[in-house]
């Protein structure tokens, strides 16, 4: 996931790629196959015809967020600073030429004007040198979208056609939630430890973490729960 310091722009550009990528494929349900590493989800892909692997990022606002480590894009167009989930410092650039995109084997964008893109060094070392960025909320805010981690695949849905998302029979819980973050990127839904409520978020960047306050971690370990806690 990634976190927008200072920027100017930048949710205009994203705006636009997104609606750009929805009226490609508003029409009809299609699929992407995906593989796990280190617990993330993988999904093979080009830019401008240089292969490699996206991660699918929901906690990331742009539809795509370029890797300029490995791809030869142009650093002329400084829009802003920011910060990965996990701390580091990220400068963020504008790529002016339009570039050509390939998602799986049946999806392509021809000629997508204005991609973000950053330094994605500290990534290729933890999952391929070949990494070529982020498919992030922007990509697939106008989709329900269902990832299927048995049959490694996602698939997307236009809105209204809910009645064929999902076999009922395999629902284990609905669980309503409150869109959060930039253009309501984040599904935030109250989970209950004990009497304690907390704050959950979905985010498939992220493989899951722990925050408390002092105060929550103390009435916590006062209970008879056994929960393992990290600083707080």
């Amino acid at each position: 996931a990634f976190a927008a310091g200072q920027h100017n722009g930048i949710g205009m550009f994203a705006g636009f790629i997104g609606l750009l990528v929805a009226g490609l494929t508003a029409f009809y349900s299609w699929r992407l196959a995906f593989f796990t590493f280190n617990g993330h989800i993988l999904i093979d892909g080009a830019v401008d015809g240089r292969r490699g692997k996206f991660m699918f990022d929901t906690g990331t606002e742009f539809p795509f967020f370029l890797n300029n480590h490995y791809l030869p894009l142009a650093k002329d167009s400084r829009i802003g600073e920011g910060h990965a989930a996990s701390g580091q410092p990220m400068v963020l650039y504008r790529q002016r030429a339009p570039v050509a995109i390939e998602i799986g084997r049946d999806v392509r964008l021809d000629a997508v004007p204005g991609l973000i893109h950053t330094d994605w060094q500290f990534l290729e070392a933890a999952y391929t040198p070949a990494f070529l960025g982020s498919i992030g909320h922007g990509f697939n805010r106008d989709y329900v979208f269902v990832i299927d981690y048995d049959a490694q695949t996602i698939t997307f849905h236009p809105y209204g056609r809910d009645d064929r998302v999902i076999d009922p029979a395999r629902v284990v819980a609905a669980l309503p939630f409150t869109p959060t973050g930039v253009d309501g990127k984040m599904p935030e839904v109250d989970i209950r430890i004990g009497e304690e409520t907390i704050t959950a978020r979905f985010d498939t960047g992220n493989l899951g973490t722990l925050e408390l306050t002092a105060a929550m971690q103390a009435r916590l370990e006062a209970t008879d729960l056994r929960v393992a806690l990290g600083t707080p």
